[in-house]
C-alpha cells in the first residue's frame, strides 16, 4: 500500500475517480472483446481477478467490495442495470453519482491488466496474507476506525462514518436479540469486519439463533451465518439452517472468501423453498426447491457467537431483519439494505440494530432496535477484582463500581413498591392452596387438587407460617394457626424423611413460635421432635434417613445403610432451638452427635464425601460436592456456630478449613468469561458442573465474612466476600443467559462456551438458592444491584411459572413455551417468595445479626451466651 497522497494528489485522485465510470462504460460499449477480457482476468490495484475453469472472480481495489463470482453463462446477455437499483449509493472509495455496482477501473488499469500475470484461484484453506500494518501517515483519510479496534482500511470514508462505532465482538463481548425475529420468509443482513488473527482454525460466527449439531430438534431450528467451515480456515461464508429431517442444512459462498481486515455486507434469505446467500449485494449461491427452514421460536438471536462459543473476533454493524412475502424481489431488497442511510424505508423491515450504542460497554445495556420494539442487550467483559488468597480475579457483575448513596435511597423507595408486588404473588399462591389443597402437603395448581407426599402433615401450610407473618397477612396467618391447633396431627404419617420433615415442618413450627410467641406452635414442635428422635438411635449417633412417625421404627430409606452428608448435618439448628426453648437438652445432644463424629474424621482439605456409614460414621463414598447431597452440611457448620453465640470454635474451624478446601480443590473459572464456579470432585478429577443448589454458597460465604473472628476487614473475610460476589454473579448468569430468564437445575461448564444447560435437567422447580444469596449480599453490602437481579428473577417467575391458581415448576428453561408442571413445592412459599420479599423490604424485619435462617429459610433467634452451654467436641 502506498503512502497517503498529498492534498493536491488527493484532488487529482478524486478527479480521476469521477471519470472512472464513464471511462469504463466507453470501453465496454466499444468492443465486446474488451468486456470478455475484463471479466476474464484483470489485475486491479492490489486485488486479482482470478480465472478458474468457466468462472471468474472480481475484486475491487483495496476494499474487496464489490466481489463477484460469475460463470461464463452469466455473462451472456448480462444486463448492467440489474446489478443495483438506480437509487442505491454504495459510497465506495471512488465516489460516483450513480454507481452500478460494477468494479470501477480506469483505462490505465485496463492497460496494466494486459501485462499482469493471472494467478490461479486460491484453493480452499489457503493461507490468507495478513493485512499490512499501516503507518500513521497511511492511516490518514482512510475512514473512521471501528470501535476499540486498530485502525484499518474500510469501504470508504463516507461508509466508514455510517459503520462506526460498531460492536466489536471478542470471546467475551456480543449481543443478543429477542427470540421473535425469525420468520418463514426472511432476510437477515449485516456489515461485518473480520479481525486478522494470529491463529484461525474454526468457525467465526456472525449471527445465529440455532444450536450447533445436525440432529433435527427444536433447538436446531432457525439459522446461523459464519465464516470458516468446522475446524478450517477456508474463509468462505456459510449459512446453516434447521428444517425437517436435519438441523444442519448448509449453503456456502462457493469459493468466494471473506478476507480479514476488510468490511463486507453479508445477507441470507429464506423465501419459500429457496435459500440465497449474498456478499456485498451479489447473490453468490442459491439453492432452489429445498427443505424450508423451520422458524426458531425458542432461542434468542445471538450476534457474534454461537451459544457454544465460536466467536467472530471482528465488528458487526447495522444488523437488519426483513420479513418478506412470497415472490419478493430478494436481490433488490438486499441491495437496498446495504444503503444504511436509507434502509429504514424498506417495506417489511422488522428490526434494525445499528449497534452503534456500545460506547459505555455496560453489560446488559440496551442494543436499540430503531424501527421496532425488539431491543436486544449487550454483553461485555466484566471488570474483575483480584483478592488475595484467590487463584484468579473474580468477575462479580459490578464492574468495580462502588454503590452511590443516592442510588441506595432510590432503591429503597422502589423496594417498597416492589415488595407489595411480591406480597400479591404470595397471596395468589396461598389462595390456590387454600381453595384446592387446604391441609394437604402440596397443591397441584393445574389439576386443582392436593396431595400428601410428605406424610400428610399440611407441609405447605406449616412451611408458610412465618412468610405470612413477615408479609403482614394476618388473616391468612390466623386461619393457618387455627388449623395447626385443631387439625395438625403426626399420627397418620408413616415413614418420612427425617431431613425434609425437620427443615420444613419442625423448622416452620419453631419459626412461627419465634415470631409470634404462640405456644401452639412450640407444643406441636415438641411433639414432632419426640417422634423424630428414634432416627438418632444408631451405634454411631449418625441418624438414619427415615423414621416412621406412627411406630418409631427407623430405616435407611433410599440410601440404605449410608447417611447423606447434607441430611445428617442439617438438623442441628432446629433441634438445638427446640432444646433452648423447652429447657430440655436431649434434642440438642442427639442432633449434635453427628457433627461431633464428623469433627473426628479430618478429611483432606476439610471436604467431606457425601455418604457416611450410619453404623460406624466412616465415609462410604469419595464424591465431594456443594450441590445435591452435600450442600447444607457446610452451611450448618457456620450457622450452628453463629446460633450458639460463636462459642463453639471447633465448628468455625471446620467451616474455615472447608472453605480453604473449596478454593484449593473445587473453585474453577469458566472459559471464556472467567466466571467462578464450584466443581464436583470424585477423589481423582473435577467434574465441571454446578447445581442450582450450589447457589446457597454466596450467602454462606458472605455471612462467614461478616462474622469472621479475625475481622470483616481482614484478608480472609475480604477473600471470602470477593468469592461470594463472584459466585453470586455466576448464579445470576445461570438465569440471565436462558431465554426465559430462569435457571436450570444444573449447568455444565465447557471450554470456550462458559455454561451450558445440558443433560436432562432443563427444568426449574421454583428453587430459592439464588434469591437466598441475593438477600444476604444485599443485606451485607447494601449494593442495589442485588435487588435488581432479584427483581429480574421475580418477573421471569411471574411470566413463565404463574398459573391461574398458583405457580408451577417450569418444564424447560430454554424455551418460552414449555409450560409448567402440576406441582408447587412448599419451599416456593417458605423460601423463594420470602427471600424475594425481604430483599426488596428496606425496613429489614429480620436481622442477620439476631437470627439464623435454617436451610428452609425459617429464621430462628440467636442464643444468649449466658443461657446456652456450648457443645464441646468429642
Amino acid at each position: 500500500m502506498s503512502a497517503a497522497p498529498s492534498k493536491s494528489g488527493k484532488q487529482q485522485q478524486k478527479k480521476k475517480g469521477s471519470s472512472t465510470l464513464s471511462s469504463l462504460a466507453t470501453i465496454l460499449l466499444i468492443t465486446p472483446a474488451v468486456i470478455l477480457f475484463f471479466f476474464g482476468g484483470i489485475y486491479v490495484g492490489s486485488q486479482f481477478v482470478h480465472g478458474h475453469g468457466d468462472e471468474v472472480m472480481i475484486g475491487l481495489p483495496n476494499t474487496n467490495n464489490i466481489i463477484r463470482k460469475w460463470g461464463n453463462q452469466h455473462l451472456r446477455g448480462f444486463d448492467l442495470s440489474k446489478l443495483a437499483p438506480p437509487s442505491m449509493h454504495h459510497n465506495l472509495r471512488v465516489n460516483v453519482p450513480e454507481p452500478t455496482g460494477i468494479p470501477q477501473v480506469t483505462e490505465e488499469e485496463v492497460a496494466e491488466a494486459k501485462e499482469a500475470k493471472i494467478s490461479d484461484q486460491p484453493h480452499l484453506g489457503a493461507v490468507i496474507p495478513e493485512a499490512k500494518v499501516l503507518t500513521i501517515e497511511e492511516k490518514k483519510d482512510i475512514g473512521v476506525p471501528h470501535f476499540e479496534a486498530p485502525q484499518h482500511l474500510v469501504t470508504g470514508s463516507e461508509m466508514a462514518k455510517l459503520l462506526t462505532p460498531s460492536l466489536h465482538v471478542t470471546d467475551r463481548s456480543f449481543m443478543t436479540a429477542p427470540s421473535n425475529l425469525d420468520n418463514e420468509n426472511i432476510i437477515v443482513s449485516a456489515w461485518v469486519y473480520l479481525d486478522v488473527l494470529a491463529t484461525e482454525n474454526t468457525m467465526r460466527t456472525i449471527f445465529t439463533n440455532k444450536e450447533t449439531g445436525c440432529e433435527a430438534t427444536e433447538g436446531r431450528n432457525g439459522f446461523s451465518m459464519y465464516v470458516n467451515a468446522w475446524e478450517t480456515k477456508d474463509h468462505q461464508l456459510y449459512v446453516e439452517y434447521g428444517g425437517e429431517g436435519s438441523g444442519c442444512y448448509k449453503i456456502n459462498s462457493k469459493g468466494i472468501q471473506l478476507i480479514p481486515g476488510r468490511w463486507y455486507h453479508v445477507a441470507l434469505s429464506f423465501l419459500e423453498r429457496t435459500v440465497s446467500l449474498f456478499i456485498d449485494g451479489s447473490k453468490v449461491n442459491e439453492l432452489e426447491d429445498v427443505q424450508p427452514h423451520e422458524v426458531q421460536t425458542k432461542h434468542q438471536l445471538s450476534v457474534g457467537h454461537f451459544f457454544e462459543g465460536y466467536h467472530l473476533h471482528g465488528n458487526v454493524s447495522h444488523l437488519a431483519v426483513v420479513h418478506t412475502e412470497p415472490g419478493a424481489a430478494v436481490t433488490d431488497i438486499v441491495r437496498y439494505v446495504m444503503c444504511v442511510d436509507k434502509i429504514k424505508k424498506i417495506p417489511g423491515l422488522f428490526a434494525l440494530y445499528p449497534l452503534n450504542d456500545v460506547g459505555g460497554q455496560v453489560t446488559n445495556s440496551k442494543a436499540r432496535d430503531i424501527v421496532g420494539s425488539n431491543d436486544g442487550s449487550y454483553s461485555f467483559p466484566e471488570k474483575t477484582r483480584f483478592s488475595e488468597g484467590l487463584p484468579f480475579p473474580m468477575v462479580d457483575g459490578t464492574n468495580g463500581l462502588i454503590p452511590d448513596p443516592q442510588e441506595q435511597i432510590k432503591s429503597d423507595e422502589l423496594g417498597k413498591v416492589r415488595k407489595d408486588k411480591i406480597k400479591e404473588a404470595m397471596q395468589h399462591a396461598w389462595s390456590g392452596y387454600k381453595k384446592y389443597a387446604w391441609g394437604k402437603d402440596e397443591v397441584k395448581p393445574k389439576s386443582h387438587s392436593g396431595q400428601d407426599n410428605w406424610g400428610g402433615m399440611g407441609v405447605t401450610l406449616v412451611d408458610s407460617l412465618d412468610t405470612l407473618l413477615l408479609m403482614g397477612l394476618e388473616k391468612e396467618f390466623k386461619e393457618a394457626r387455627d388449623w395447626v391447633e385443631k387439625s395438625l396431627t403426626f399420627n397418620n404419617a408413616g415413614s418420612v424423611s427425617v431431613f425434609e420433615t425437620t427443615i420444613r415442618e419442625l423448622g416452620g413450627l419453631l419459626a412461627a413460635y419465634d415470631m409470634s410467641g404462640d405456644d401452639v406452635f412450640l407444643n406441636k414442635a415438641k411433639e414432632l421432635g419426640d417422634k423424630l428422635l428414634p432416627a438418632f438411635n444408631t451405634a454411631s449417633g449418625i441418624p438414619t434417613s427415615h423414621v416412621n412417625l406412627r411406630t418409631g421404627q427407623a430405616n435407611g430409606g433410599w440410601s440404605g445403610s449410608s447417611a447423606i452428608l447434607s441430611e445428617l448435618g442439617s438438623l442441628q439448628l432446629e433441634f438445638r432451638y427446640l432444646s433452648y426453648m423447652t429447657d430440655d437438652p436431649k434434642y440438642e445432644a442427639k442432633s449434635m452427635k453427628a457433627m461431633q463424629v464428623m469433627n473426628q474424621q479430618h478429611p483432606p482439605h476439610g471436604l467431606f464425601p457425601i455418604k457416611v456409614s450410619s453404623a460406624t460414621g466412616k465415609f462410604a463414598d469419595n464424591m465431594i460436592t456443594f450441590g445435591a447431597l452435600g450442600d447444607s452440611f457446610y452451611e450448618y457448620l457456620l450457622k450452628i456456630w453463629v446460633q450458639g453465640g460463636r462459642q463453639e470454635t471447633w465448628l468455625r474451624d471446620m467451616y474455615d478449613e472447608a472453605i480453604q478446601g473449596v478454593i484449593d480443590v473445587l473453585l474453577k473459572a469458566s472459559s471464556p468469561s472467567g466466571l467462578a464456579f464450584l466443581s464436583d470432585f470424585d477423589g481423582h478429577s473435577n467434574k465441571l458442573k454446578m447445581d442450582h443448589l450450589v447457589c446457597f454458597m454466596p450467602a454462606t460465604l458472605a455471612l462467614g465474612a461478616q462474622t469472621d473472628p479475625l475481622g470483616f476487614d481482614g484478608p480472609r473475610a475480604q477473600r471470602d466476600l470477593a468469592l461470594a460476589k463472584g459466585l453470586m454473579y455466576t448464579c445470576r448468569e445461570m438465569y440471565h443467559r436462558q431465554p426465559t430468564g430462569i435457571a436450570p437445575e444444573f449447568v455444565e461448564f465447557r471450554n470456550g462456551q462458559d455454561m451450558v444447560a445440558s443433560g436432562s435437567a432443563y427444568f426449574y422447580i421454583l428453587r430459592p438458592e439464588t434469591v437466598e444469596s441475593l438477600f444476604y449480599l444485599e443485606q451485607i453490602t447494601s449494593d442495589p444491584i442485588y435487588r435488581e437481579w432479584s427483581w429480574e428473577i421475580f418477573e421471569a417467575i411471574e411470566k413463565y411459572c404463574k398459573t391461574d391458581d398458583g405457580y408451577g415448576a417450569l418444564r424447560d428453561v430454554r424455551t418460552t413455551n414449555s409450560g409448567t408442571d402440576d406441582r408447587m413445592e412448599s419451599f416456593f412459599l417458605a423460601e423463594t417468595l420470602k427471600y424475594l420479599y425481604l430483599i426488596q423490604d428496606p425496613d429489614e424485619p429480620i436481622s442477620l445479626r439476631m437470627h439464623v435462617f435454617n436451610t428452609e429459610a425459617h429464621p430462628l433467634r440467636v442464643f444468649e451466651k449466658h443461657q446456652h452451654k456450648p457443645v464441646m467436641p468429642l
